[in-house]
């Protein structure tokens, strides 16, 4: 469960490949020839890695959200990528937060975030901060926003990723 939170390095998300120390994929090295494998494994979501926030769940029940930005214009990516990556760096001190992934399916101007609340209230109280508002304001109309979450009865960080990789790859076909 622990990630490297001072790099802004982006993984492909393979959860049966996920490194346990690093909530990575594994990757392969060297030239890998174009098979429906490897193209299916282009449309994953690119992570970055697990940025845990102040709330360590043990095995209590956990609320997951997952938000999506999918861009008109490619030239509004930079501050939108921007602004998400400013919000990820306070995370540690983000009162509820048990943790959060952005992700990005480059190739389609999409992105955004795999977040995990100890509580509804916390993940609400984050919707409504004035940082957050902010950004809505500002580029929700530049794009389509959608988002969905769930509750998990504990925290298990591979079912999570896999569940939103579904729904993010599943909304972007």
């Amino acid at each position: 469960m622990s990630g490297n939170p001072g790099t802004g390095e982006l993984v492909r998300s393979e959860i049966s490949e996920l490194d346990p120390d690093t909530s990575q994929s594994y990757g392969q090295a060297g030239n890998v020839q174009p098979t429906k494998t490897t193209a299916a494994a282009l449309a994953a979501p690119l992570l970055t890695p697990w940025m845990r926030g102040p709330v360590n769940p043990l095995d209590k029940p956990v609320v997951v959200s997952v938000t999506e930005f999918d861009s008109d214009h490619r030239r509004d990516l930079p501050g939108v990528v921007l602004k998400g990556l400013r919000m990820r760096l306070g995370w540690y001190a983000m009162p509820g937060a048990v943790g959060l992934w952005l992700w990005s399916l480059p190739a389609r101007a999409t992105g955004g975030s795999i977040s995990v609340w100890a509580s509804e209230d916390d993940l609400e109280r984050f919707v409504g901060l004035p940082h957050h508002v902010d950004i809505m304001r500002r580029y929700g109309s530049r794009g389509t926003v959608r988002s969905t979450k769930w509750h998990a009865d504990r925290f298990e960080l591979k079912l999570i990723v896999e569940r939103a990789r579904i729904w993010i790859t599943e909304g972007s076909t």
